[in-house]
């Protein structure tokens, strides 16, 4: 005696095109054989008797693309005839390039080539000109002065002004150390 299993088939990928040409959404849980609900990734086992008596049930369910029945190992069940089938082969490992010292990209080279190909020459030359005028009259940066790291001038006292800043309010300059901390593990607000 053989057991099966019964997939819930509604959210899988392979069989959406199928589910869109149906006029009513079939839903998410099934029910099926009667009253077992059926619930993604969560396939229930059934025996052969079960399956043959509710064979017509479960091919009008697979051919609306809502559930699949496969074999404990899953592989795949033919409900027209019962056959087992085979796993579709799965796609050969991507050929990559082994991790070594011996494909690491040498020092100062800063070009990212493929095995094979040429490194870019030494002494590469702008296929245009540059414009005469640049040639004649180079940009030189100004030189910089150098600031004194002198102190602010105290602003305490002084009045703002501008038209933001309203007429005749003072400025008042609280040093860091004396502001209060909005941090509580400090004792602050």
């Amino acid at each position: 005696m053989q057991n099966y299993l019964v997939h819930n088939a509604s959210r899988d990928r392979h069989n959406r095109t199928l589910r869109a040409t149906q006029p009513v959404h079939g839903g998410h849980k099934q029910v099926v054989m009667g009253d077992r609900r059926l619930l993604r990734n969560r396939p229930i086992v059934v025996s052969e008797e079960e399956l043959k008596a509710h064979l017509h049930e479960l091919q009008d369910k697979e051919k609306l693309g809502l559930v699949k029945v496969t074999t404990p190992n899953f592989q795949p069940v033919n409900l027209a005839t019962l056959e087992v089938g085979e796993i579709a082969a799965a796609s050969p490992p991507v050929n990559k390039r082994l991790d070594s010292a011996a494909n690491d990209r040498p020092g100062g080279q800063t070009h990212f080539g493929l095995p094979g190909e040429k490194p870019p020459p030494a002494e590469f030359t702008m296929p245009v000109a540059p414009p005469q005028a640049a040639v004649d009259q180079p940009l030189i940066p100004e030189p910089v002065e150098e600031v004194n790291d002198q102190p602010l001038p105290e602003l305490s006292g002084h009045r703002l002004a501008g038209p933001l800043a309203g007429e005749g309010t003072p400025v008042t300059v609280t040093p860091s150390h004396e502001r209060p901390s909005f941090n509580k593990k400090k004792g602050g607000r």
